[in-house]
């Protein structure tokens, strides 16, 4: 008669452990997939939201402008049709722009400010939705053609000492049609606004035209009909019609990004195409498309990343639920070989098994798809690892269970030699080691950058090579312990080590569960916890070679004022600031070849920058130091400066402009004012304390027709009443001057009293002859230091003491090359050399009529995304700000993926630990009763199962290390680079250890290890100490 239909149901003891165990490694591997694959997702998503977040001003957005249309409502229109094409569904915003020209303030500002602030007028619908209004109102249209009243940014007005009321004479920067005199107009200011933190203000400057970048002249809002139609202005650059992309940061996805940027990179394309939009061409700025590209790579890492932790989770859940599956079968045994010899067929048999194990695991797997939803949250991946998790342990408790009933029953069956299962291992163990050889190869031949799109062999390579030595190492465990079980016992007499060996040796099978997922797991960790550790160093030494300080800002126009330390002196009172620098950054053609000529205060240089990549700041401000005269410094007390001159022959108009150098390391102009050249005598507030006085100009007019002229000029300092103090600044003197109409009169100059005396290029027979003194300027022939990292020196043949020629801005300047760094931090790959800013400037002195401007600022900030926050407030969202470490948000998903794998990964193989210290404790009672027997005492019984249990896990903690660590140096350095944008360029990246995510878990898992073998130990002492009630004292 066959049994009952629920015979499967009662179960003793240990068997229940077994299927809870099983219960438990299905939700447990539910839960750990759902996490990583949860981490990984919503990491993305949230790194590259606060990635974006964080960068300031128009790092985020994408500006175009261009000609206003006829119609200018249809070309508004065309704009946002064609972005609504390009980015369907997207999450970004179109704001509207109409920008005009630039304006120079001429009156109606407190105090002499040079040079004067230029100003735009400018119409953005939508601003008042998008501000709060301090004082006064928004303005409306006058009617009058030079009146025009306006609201302006709070900032703007504070730096400008403007308040509701306020009245100020503009006048356009060049005037139109040659010679005739610039348009004026006088604007109110009616409003005072303090704008929002949305996207709206988000690089909300002009562009300029032919630069491509936003100018720094703030924006004064305006009635839309002063900017439109016939009423439209017409200073310098016409008007604009402009529109800014800003993506809505907060509903912006991880899988978004990839299309996302290709849109971004797609819409200038489109924009020129469309004739509808573009009128007489348009141009583009903003750094949309840069931070995007940061932002998919970053996606694209994390993707790289997820497989590892992924792979060694369903890597120990397969191994234990086959164990587990095995050990089920085992304590079966007797009640399948009753039942079998009752009448039940093997298939029945494996059935009932199957499907036992089948509601367990599903059981299993509705806590953990339960948990998942409730906690962390499903992914579709959490439902895909149910299934399969379920599938792998029904199968796993199939097979063994079938081939245990179909195998015919025999005496010898427990003694089987087992050369079947040794030879489906074997075949596993190449099959794998190929797929290994396969996957590294194909890792190695990958490209190393980080892409969106990477094939799965490469993505395997690093799981794929752990398991294969994983399994190596049981192989080789198996064997090593054959031999030592055979040879030990004549070695040693007693049994304290050769029983416990013989033991190991003849349960491989089962020891080797817990050699494999020791071996898997600490391998894990210390591959993750190196992945980890280098890609943060990597990622530091990469973030610094690309961004240089610890908060950068381009695309701003450092003019600096001789009287007034402006905007530097601002950021410098900043929270958490402890250097500045501004910085000049100038194309610098060399022959045919193209460079870039930087320069910044050398001596902030320390202060600025750590140590990176094998390039001390300290030698590169040591390198560039320049022991040249800068020119006299202004004496204590002064509290103006004075300009006498006299030149001989007829009187002609002439202008007196001084050079100064701040102390905050940049060359200045101050314009003293105008007098004829028979006695000149012009005086003007002192600069900021602490200036050098580098040179002094004559401008001279010369439309009256040719004249020779000669004389000399002066520059003293003066205290309050006008007396002189201290010897004088300048002292120049100018022979024989022809002052011509044409530029080949202009040759005659002469110096004395060791000043130079220089003449600038003339252009037209309007423009004034420029006579420069310069005390402060190099020698005649001196060449200017400059620092060039090793890779530009290598491509252009370089070596310390070459000098080069470089024309900068189109004057001519020699630089010596002063020393060779491995790279140049903030512009690596740029080709660029690097000077001193002041020295720049000064050389350039010599050689051109005026300088151009620095155009970005370096911070060095003890907080440095706290500094580039309040930077961006004083730039008005006009400026490219970027700070050190924003790129950390990036990288966070795949760490956090890499920690729960390997937290996962330890847990398990501690479970494994315990479910072999449980499946021993039940299948060797009968050995510990033989023991008793023969006298050994429950003590020794107790170490020798410690010993089992310990030398087992130390042997799987070795092969770990030694496992882990051939992994990392054959994967890690490759992996680590292609993680990180940027990781390409850093030379000779080191491997580092991340001690927080491997102590950490190790000490957890060696905790818990020696938890079970001590309790496994006690219960073991517990049993032999306990008489077994089946013997009878004779």
């Amino acid at each position: 008669m066959l049994p009952r239909a629920d015979w499967w149901v009662r179960r003793s003891r240990v068997r229940a452990g077994l299927l809870a165990a099983i219960a438990l490694v299905v939700a447990t591997a539910i839960l750990l997939i759902s996490v990583i694959l949860g981490v990984v997702q919503r990491g993305s998503t949230d790194g590259v939201r606060g990635y974006l977040a964080e960068r300031s001003g128009s790092t985020t957005v994408l500006s175009f402008a261009t000609s206003p249309g006829t119609d200018p409502q249809a070309q508004t229109i065309a704009a946002h049709a064609l972005v609504d094409g390009l980015f369907s569904g997207m999450p970004v915003e179109l704001f509207d722009r109409t920008f005009s020209g630039r304006f120079t303030i001429t009156t109606g500002l407190a105090g002499a400010q040079d040079p004067r602030p230029a100003v735009r007028w400018g119409s953005y619908p939508g601003a008042e939705q998008h501000a709060t209004l301090l004082g006064g109102r928004w303005p409306a249209d006058t009617g009058a053609a030079d009146r025009v009243e306006s609201a302006l940014p709070s900032e703007a007005a504070d730096r400008l000492g403007l308040r509701v009321g306020s009245r100020l004479g503009l006048t356009v920067d060049t005037p139109l049609g040659g010679t005739a005199a610039p348009p004026t107009f006088e604007l109110v200011v009616t409003g005072v606004f303090r704008p929002d933190v949305s996207g709206f203000w988000s690089s909300s400057r002009a562009l300029v035209p032919g630069a491509g970048v936003t100018d720094p002249a703030p924006v004064f809002q305006v009635a839309p009909q002063v900017l439109s139609g016939d009423r439209a202005v017409a200073p310098a650059g016409g008007v604009l019609a402009g529109w800014t992309l800003v993506p809505r940061i907060g509903a912006i996805t991880g899988d978004q990004v990839a299309a996302l940027r290709a849109a971004v990179g797609a819409l200038p394309t489109a924009v020129r195409a469309d004739t509808a939009v573009n009128v007489g061409g348009t141009l583009f700025a903003g750094g949309l498309d840069d931070s995007l590209e940061a932002a998919a790579a970053a996606v694209a890492r994390a993707t790289a990343a997820a497989p590892l932790p992924l792979v060694l989770v369903a890597l120990f859940c397969l191994v234990m639920l086959v164990q587990l599956g095995r050990l089920l079968t085992d304590d079966r045994r007797p009640e399948t070989v009753l039942l079998l010899s009752r009448g039940l067929s093997a298939a029945r048999a494996s059935w009932w098994a199957a499907l036992e194990t089948l509601v367990v695991a599903l059981t299993g797997a509705a806590i953990g798809i339960a948990i998942a939803a409730l906690g962390p949250g499903l992914a579709v991946g959490g439902l895909l690892a149910a299934a399969a998790a379920v599938l792998v342990a029904t199968v796993a408790a199939l097979v063994p269970a079938h081939r245990e009933a179909a195998t015919p029953l025999v005496r010898d069956r427990a003694d089987d030699s087992g050369r079947g299962r040794a030879l489906v291992a074997g075949g596993a163990v190449l099959l794998v080691s190929g797929a290994a050889l396969f996957t590294w190869w194909r890792f190695r031949r990958s490209p190393g950058t980080p892409t969106g799109s990477v094939e799965p062999a490469v993505l395997l390579a690093p799981a794929v090579i752990l398991l294969a030595g994983g399994l190596v190492a049981t192989v080789l465990f198996g064997m090593a312990a054959a031999l030592v079980a055979r040879l030990l016992p004549g070695r040693d007499r007693g049994i304290g080590w050769a029983l416990p060996v013989r033991q190991i040796a003849r349960r491989a099978t089962v020891y080797a569960s817990i050699v494999l997922l020791g071996s898997l797991s600490v391998g894990g960790a210390l591959l993750a916890s190196t992945y980890t550790g280098t890609v943060a160093e990597l990622e530091r030494s990469a973030d610094r070679l690309q961004v240089g300080p610890d908060v950068r800002v381009n695309g701003v126009e450092i003019v600096g004022s001789a009287t007034d330390p402006g905007v530097l002196a601002q950021i410098a009172a900043l929270p958490g600031v402890r250097a500045t620098s501004p910085v000049l950054e100038v194309a610098a053609p060399d022959g045919e070849s193209s460079r870039t000529i930087i320069g910044l205060r050398s001596a902030e240089l320390p202060s600025l920058l750590p140590v990176v990549a094998g390039t001390d700041p300290a030698l590169i401000a040591a390198a560039l130091q320049d022991d040249s005269d800068p020119g006299e410094v202004l004496p204590g007390g002064a509290s103006g400066v004075r300009v006498v001159g006299s030149l001989t022959g007829p009187a002609r108009p002439g202008t007196v402009t001084l050079w100064w150098a701040t102390l905050d390391g940049l060359a200045v102009r101050q314009t003293i004012g105008s007098a004829t050249t028979r006695a000149l005598d012009l005086r003007s507030a002192a600069p900021v304390a602490g200036s050098r006085l580098i040179a002094a100009d004559l401008q001279v007019d010369r439309s009256a027709g040719p004249a020779r002229l000669g004389g000399s000029l002066t520059v003293s300092a003066i205290d309050s009443s006008g007396a002189q103090i201290g010897a004088e600044l300048l002292r120049g003197n100018a022979d024989a001057l022809q002052i011509g109409t044409g530029a080949d009169s202009d040759a005659a100059v002469g110096t004395a009293a060791g000043f130079r005396i220089n003449v600038g290029e003339v252009e037209e027979s309007v423009r004034p002859v420029l006579v420069r003194f310069g005390p402060g300027l190099p020698a005649a022939g001196s060449a200017l230091a400059g620092v060039v990292d090793a890779r530009t020196a290598e491509n252009s043949g370089l070596a310390v003491g070459d000098v080069i020629g470089l024309s900068p801005a189109g004057a001519p300047v020699d630089v010596r090359i002063a020393a060779v760094v491995p790279v140049l931090p903030g512009f690596d790959g740029t080709d660029a050399v690097l000077t001193d800013l002041l020295s720049l400037q000064r050389h350039l002195l010599v050689a051109a009529s005026t300088l151009v401007g620095a155009d970005g600022i370096w911070i060095g900030s003890d907080s440095p995304r706290a500094t580039a926050a309040a930077a961006g407030n004083s730039f008005g969202g006009g400026a490219q700000i970027v700070a050190i470490g924003s790129s950390a948000t990036l990288s966070a998903p795949a760490i956090d993926a890499y920690r729960w794998g390997t937290a996962g990964s330890l847990a398990l193989a501690l479970a494994a630990v315990a479910v072999v210290a449980v499946t021993l404790a039940h299948r060797r009672r009968a050995e510990l009763v033989v023991l008793s027997a023969i006298g050994v005492r429950p003590a020794r019984q107790a170490a020798m199962r410690r010993r089992e249990l310990g030398v087992t896990v130390l042997i799987g903690w070795v092969l770990g290390g030694v496992l882990g660590w051939l992994t990392v140096t054959a994967v890690v350095p490759r992996l680590a680079v292609r993680s990180v944008v940027g990781g390409q360029d850093v030379p000779d990246p080191g491997l580092t250890v991340d001690v927080a995510t491997l102590a950490l878990p190790l000490a957890c898992h060696a905790l818990g290890v020696l938890l079970v073998v001590l309790m496994s130990a006690r219960q073991v002492r517990s049993r032999a100490s306990t008489p077994d009630p089946r013997w009878v004292t004779p």
